[in-house]
């Protein structure tokens, strides 16, 4: 530890500012700022008062012009051998200092030094060269016992061995050691065993090399943060040496909302067959001032935009009470609004232009971790694990969190949870279990922080659950030709349309608004009165409720290319395959296949605002969803017209 006093040519931080002392008049003291030079003058009481308080610290003679929060080493830190070298030196110097002065010197020191040991009996007497070595060194610290302290020459761990062994340590390490083939220690020392039993033959006198033991020592002494860099990656070494802080503040609710996807850790089976499916995904939004979860999907469709857009309609939309999944739930699930931001990570389908395009129409400002750095967006990967943890992992059935934990467990064969009881299991977890329980890190619950941010701000809502649906549609553009609008190799067409391209001698080009959840119909921007006008298909038996994952599997599965424009036995037979596909998928003894079944068969999520945003009523049979047609019963009513 340093000592000093107030007098001229010292130095002291003040305020975290440093400064030197130029001149004491009496109990005045001239200081100067190190960095502009600026002279303040302060009173001897006043920065006594100031060094009580900690915020002024006296330096000493030779000081850093930075300031810092650290501390150096002190004697505790030494061993006990260490620490009487340091009291030895320190009576030598001591006794100088109050015979010839405070500046070092060599004129009578012999003398000093003598007496010094007669005085404390010591039978070891130091030369004159090492005290006035001691005495200089001390002096130039300001005083600090420290620089009493051994010295070795040399970098610790290579100073028993020469220049040549030194080099070659280094280069080995860089060159072997420190790569992403990541080779253990042994590999490595026997390489240079190798290296230098080359260089010995070429000597008379051999090179002494380090031991195993001493080379690990090395080792163990590199810096660890470049280890890992260099033999993991910069992502693993930051991920283990990151410093962990209290994370971004937030002052209301649904200012920060965070978003992500993952797997459920359990095996659904599916509802008609009881056939295992495997694991479905699951997409969760919360809100991270309260902790509230605002709305969530789960289902087999993979992490996607259709998977983002649905668990967003359900965080934005109020829960309707008489919601299939809520039926088991005794409280009341209040969230909802738009997020004023929405944080998530960098898959391709928050990077969609349909995606920023629906953000912008929300005023919703979408926010992009760092690649690789999760950690941005703790808040919900905490939360999915939560789920899993408390949910996923008591159900029968369950792939726990890792291989480890499920051991000889198999999943599989307990499997029995549908789709609809595990979304059924969540929200009771959600609503009346970890709504109602206070949050380890804000100390409250987070139905109560929802309730107070409600008092001072209002969520916002979209204008209707229709222009949500809308607003959430594919856009694209297309030619408008006599033939209307051919988007996903399908036609749509109607009067409105036909109307459209009467104010144009030649075809141009539109944009188009399509939903993938349901390809009956198709929103045309009018460029002219700028709205859109509702466009029906023209097969509308084979597109209505139809979703355009299940048009894109019957196109692959097409097996007559000759086909132009669809008639209705054309239809009859694609739908009809379609359902003895899906069948034998569900079938199918790999689970990857009864997978793919159960995304073919996914439910539409916005029936109820479908309805309202339906064109007008046509005279062809209209199905009101995939899963609600009947083959057979098509087949008897419309077979005899088609042919």
């Amino acid at each position: 530890m340093k000592v000093s006093s107030f007098h001229a040519g010292s130095h002291l931080t003040l305020n975290s500012k440093s400064f030197k002392i130029v001149r004491k008049v009496q109990n005045k003291v001239y200081l100067e700022n190190i960095e502009n030079l600026n002279v303040i003058v302060k009173h001897v009481e006043e920065l006594l008062q100031l060094h009580t308080k900690g915020e002024l610290s006296l330096i000493g003679v030779n000081a850093s012009s930075t300031p810092s929060a650290r501390f150096s080493k002190d004697l505790q830190s030494l061993d006990p051998e260490h620490r009487d070298i340091v009291f030895y030196r320190l009576k030598f110097i001591k006794k100088a200092i109050q015979l010839l002065g405070k500046q070092p010197t060599t004129v009578g020191l012999q003398s000093v030094i003598a007496e010094t040991g007669q005085t404390f009996g010591l039978k070891k007497i130091p030369s004159m060269d090492s005290v006035y070595k001691w005495w200089k060194r001390y002096h130039c610290s300001g005083g600090d016992i420290m620089s009493l302290r051994k010295r070795r020459p040399g970098k610790a761990g290579t100073r028993r061995f020469g220049s040549i062994i030194i080099d070659e340590i280094k280069a080995i390490i860089e060159e072997e050691y420190l790569s992403n083939n990541k080779p253990t220690p042994s590999h490595v020392y026997r390489l240079l065993e190798h290296k230098v039993e080359l260089l010995n033959r070429l000597r008379p006198t051999p090179l002494k090399f380090p031991s195993k033991a001493q080379f690990y020592r090395i080792i163990n002494g590199l810096d660890q943060y470049q280890t890992m860099l260099h033999r993991q990656g910069k992502k693993v070494a930051d991920k283990h040496f990151r410093s962990t802080g209290a994370g971004p503040s937030t002052s209301m609710i649904l200012e920060r909302v965070e978003v992500d996807h993952s797997p459920v850790d359990v095996c659904l089976v599916d509802e008609g067959t009881g056939v295992v499916l495997g694991r479905a995904t699951i997409t969760l939004l919360i809100d991270v001032y309260s902790r509230m979860i605002l709305g969530f999907y789960i289902g087999f469709e993979p992490p996607s935009l259709v998977a983002v857009m649905r668990a967003l309609r359900h965080a934005i939309l109020p829960k309707e009470s008489n919601a299939p999944y809520l039926n088991d739930v005794t409280g009341e699930w209040t969230a909802y609004g738009i997020p004023v931001n929405l944080i998530c990570d960098n898959g391709s389908e928050f990077h969609a232009e349909t995606f920023k395009r629906l953000c912008a129409e929300l005023s919703i400002n979408l926010q992009f971790c760092p690649k690789g750095e999760a950690r941005y967006k703790g808040t919900v990967e905490r939360m999915v694990g939560t789920i899993n943890r408390e949910v996923c992992h008591h159900l029968p059935g369950t792939t726990f969190g890792s291989i480890q934990q499920r051991g000889d467990y198999k999943s599989e064969d307990y499997a029995c949870v549908t789709e609809k009881e595990l979304k059924s299991f969540v929200s009771r977890w959600i609503v009346d279990i970890y709504h109602n329980r206070v949050h380890t890190k804000t100390k409250r619950t987070p139905l109560a922080m929802w309730n107070e941010g409600l008092e001072s701000v209002s969520p916002i809502l979209p204008e209707s659950e229709a222009a949500l649906a809308f607003c959430m549609t594919h856009e694209e553009t297309r030619r408008l030709t006599h033939k209307g609008i051919e988007i996903f190799s399908m036609f749509y067409n109607s009067a409105d349309l036909r109307a459209l391209r009467c104010r144009r001698h030649d075809n141009y080009d539109v944009i188009v608004r399509a939903d993938p959840e349901d390809l009956g119909r198709i929103w045309v921007l009018d460029d002219k009165n700028g709205d859109y006008i509702c466009v029906p298909s023209i097969t509308p038996e084979y597109a209505t409720g139809l979703s355009l994952r299940q048009h894109k599997h019957i196109r692959k599965n097409l097996i007559d290319k000759g086909l132009g424009e669809q008639n209705k036995k054309a239809v009859l037979e694609h739908v009809y395959r379609l359902n003895e596909d899906i069948k034998s998928l569900k079938s199918n003894r790999l689970q990857k296949k009864r997978r793919k079944a159960a995304q073919l068969t996914q439910p539409n999520q916005n029936s109820s605002s479908q309805e309202r945003l339906q064109p007008a009523p046509l005279e062809d049979t209209v199905f009101d969803s995939f899963e609600s047609f009947d083959v057979v019963q098509f087949a008897s009513a419309t077979l005899d017209e088609a042919l």
